[in-house]
């Protein structure tokens, strides 16, 4: 079952209503950047540190290969 923020439930439809539809993500993430900009922030930063490579480092790298 979804739960949402109270102040964010009033602006967006009802996810548990006879269509069970959730909003369209440009209009909640917009909703909810009015709303708490400082959370949406985390979130984003959060996202695009999971989507970045990892950093390697290349000195160990060299040490680990195998010829």
């Amino acid at each position: 079952m979804l739960q949402m923020h109270p102040d964010l439930a009033k602006y967006l439809p009802d996810a548990q209503g006879k269509d069970e539809r959730l909003p369209e993500r440009d209009f909640f993430y917009r909703v909810a950047y009015a709303l708490h900009p400082d959370t949406v922030e985390e979130l984003v930063t959060q996202a695009a540190d999971a989507r970045k490579p990892k950093a390697t480092d290349l000195q160990e790298e060299q040490w680990t290969m195998k010829i």
